[in-house]
Order: structure tokens, then sequence, then C-alpha cells
């Protein structure tokens, strides 16, 4: 478990300034690669009440990581993880913010977009997801919960 979690940080750490390191050990998942929550909070709390901004936030929650990882380990987990960090990436790659806030839970805030471009973005990841526990036995799919919240200030 340990290792599916150092090497891949410390092959996004190659060739990057002390500085630069030290910025991305604070502020990213080392599994996923996503802002983590000490990032997304800064992120959250620099944003204010403006009329001319408009902002959704989505979070998300995998509600059966927990028994994906008794029944087929913490390396399949950390897999589940990856995979629903990416297809977050991908479906709402012009996010303001995408990160994983905690073990289980994702943010994503989209800044300045309409309905439909939720809509899109949504549709594209509950796809991607699809298409992933397709290959998956069914106890190993991906479950998750989400909620949307519109606002023009946090």
């Amino acid at each position: 478990m340990f290792l599916s979690y150092v090497v891949p940080m410390m092959n996004n750490l190659k060739g990057k300034t002390e500085r630069e390191v030290l910025i991305e050990l604070a502020y990213v998942d080392g599994l996923t690669g996503l802002l983590n929550r000490n990032r997304s909070e800064e992120i959250m709390n620099q944003i204010r009440y403006d009329e001319e901004n408009f902002y959704y936030v989505v979070e998300f929650e995998i509600i059966n990581l927990k028994k994906i990882n008794r029944t087929y380990g913490y390396a399949t987990g950390d897999k589940v993880l990856i995979e629903f960090a990416d297809n977050l990436k991908a479906a709402f790659e012009d996010a303001m913010l995408v990160s994983r806030y905690s073990g289980d839970e994702f943010i994503i805030i989209l800044e300045n977009e309409n309905q439909e471009k939720l809509d899109h973005c949504m549709e594209i990841f509950m796809e991607k997801i699809r298409l992933y526990n397709e290959q998956q036995e069914e106890e190993a799919a991906i479950q998750y919960v989400y909620g949307v919240g519109e606002c023009n200030c946090m």
C-alpha cells in the first residue's frame, strides 16, 4: 500500500526545483494528483461575494470504498481512487477547482458556467464511470453520490 502511494508521488516530482517539490507536497494529493484539502480550502477562502461571478459546487463521495478495500485490498481501493480522480479531471477539465477533499470525497468548483455546461460535464463523468464499471466485478464497481450547489459567493 505504501509503495502505491510513494512511487507515483516520486515520479511526479522528477525535474522540479526544491520549492516546486515542497509546494506540490503541501498542496497536491500524492495518490491522485488532484489538489488536496489544504489547497482547496485556500482557494475557497479566496472566493468572495461578487455579483459578477457565479459558481457551481459539486461534491462527490465514493460510497463503497471501504467495502472495496476490505474485499479486494487497499491496492484495488487506490486504483479506484485514481480512476475516479482521472475521470473527474477529464470531465471537468475547465473547472476552477478539482480536488480530493478527503479520503473518498472530491470537490469540483465551476466558475461562471451555465447549467448546460454543468450537465454536459456530469454526463461525461457518469459515462466514464459507467464504462469503467462494466469492466469490473459487481462488488468492485464504483458507487458514488453527489450533490450540487450554486451560489455567487462562498
